[in-house]
């Protein structure tokens, strides 16, 4: 076969593969979820629910409580970090208002946020698992006495990797950060209610169009 017939060739059979790669794409996005229990969300700025519903979402995580019943299933961020362990009363309360005062609008509430960084948006200390994990168990109890059927999630771990701890630090700790892994199982160690909880992840890995494949 010359090479002009192979590129006519090749061609023709492109098209028809294209088209049946589309039609599969489209065909496959109209299924129903083989899991309804596993749902898809998006951490949002602005509520376009809209947007988010015609894009194939049916969670939303916000920063405030809704006030009100939505469309989409909500995940409420609730803050939690050093500042609260002077004070677990005061945060034991919270929890508890917030739930009953929303409850019926809110359908999980992540506790904390990247517990394991000293960054402002994290535990805003060098941080320390037990401490986390004994915010994240009062928030479980008040949360859950007050709204049964709701979710309590792990406010993620960030993906981080730091050597072995020195001058008296927990293992994986450098003094700003805990690698996540460690992270966990010391707070595995400082508390038996996480088995029963979600856990959120803020790991993620966006590679450009125009890079190598990572291998």
């Amino acid at each position: 076969m010359t090479q002009s017939k192979l590129f006519r060739f090749s061609l023709t059979l492109f098209w028809p593969l294209l088209l049946l790669v589309l039609w599969w794409g489209q065909t496959a996005a109209a299924q129903p979820l083989a899991n309804p229990n596993f749902g898809y969300g998006f951490n949002v700025a602005e509520w376009d629910r809209a947007r988010l519903e015609g894009m194939g979402f049916n969670w939303m995580k916000v920063f405030n409580a809704p006030g009100a019943a939505e469309s989409l299933h909500i995940l409420l961020r609730v803050e939690a970090n050093a500042s609260h362990m002077g004070n677990l009363d005061g945060f034991r309360q919270s929890m508890r208002d917030l739930a009953q005062n929303n409850g019926a609008y809110i359908d999980a509430y992540e506790i904390g946020n990247e517990v394991n960084l000293d960054a402002s948006y994290g535990w805003t200390a060098p941080p320390i698992a037990a401490n986390y994990t004994q915010l994240l168990c009062i928030a479980y109890e008040e949360i859950k006495a007050a709204d049964p059927t709701a979710k309590v999630v792990f406010g993620g771990a960030l993906l981080a990797r730091a050597g072995d701890g020195q001058l008296g630090r927990a293992r994986g700790h450098n003094g700003l950060y805990q690698d996540d892994r460690e992270y966990l199982l010391e707070m595995i160690t400082a508390g038996q209610a996480i088995a029963s909880m979600g856990w959120a992840t803020t790991t993620m890995v966006l590679v450009p169009l125009t890079m190598p494949r990572p291998m």
